[in-house]
């Protein structure tokens, strides 16, 4: 599983395209800057094409604590995604959130 900690994703935050899989009601509580939503029982293959440039984009997924944003990296990556990072759970961002 490719995963990436907080401290060294911030370093390229700005060429990522940062990718929520929560529910819209958890999202909308808060979510991390930039972040797009995508449900993960949203996520295939015409949804993600709509949010992520290319298949060689750096994509950063989270979600509440890490387990949908696994399962979400897995899922790109069978997509073909190859820069597709699981940056875990929300609950261990220790940076601002946005509402």
């Amino acid at each position: 599983m490719a995963t990436i900690r907080p401290e060294e994703a911030v370093k390229h935050w700005a060429e990522a395209c940062v990718i929520d899989v929560r529910e819209p009601a958890e999202y909308a509580k808060g979510h991390l800057p930039q972040a797009r939503l995508l449900p993960l029982g949203s996520l295939d293959a015409t949804r993600a094409a709509a949010l992520i440039p290319s298949s060689d984009s750096l994509v950063y997924a989270y979600c509440r604590s890490g387990q949908r944003s696994a399962a979400a990296v897995r899922k790109l990556r069978a997509l073909g995604y190859t820069n597709a990072y699981n940056l875990g759970g929300i609950l261990d961002w220790p940076y601002e959130v946005e509402k």
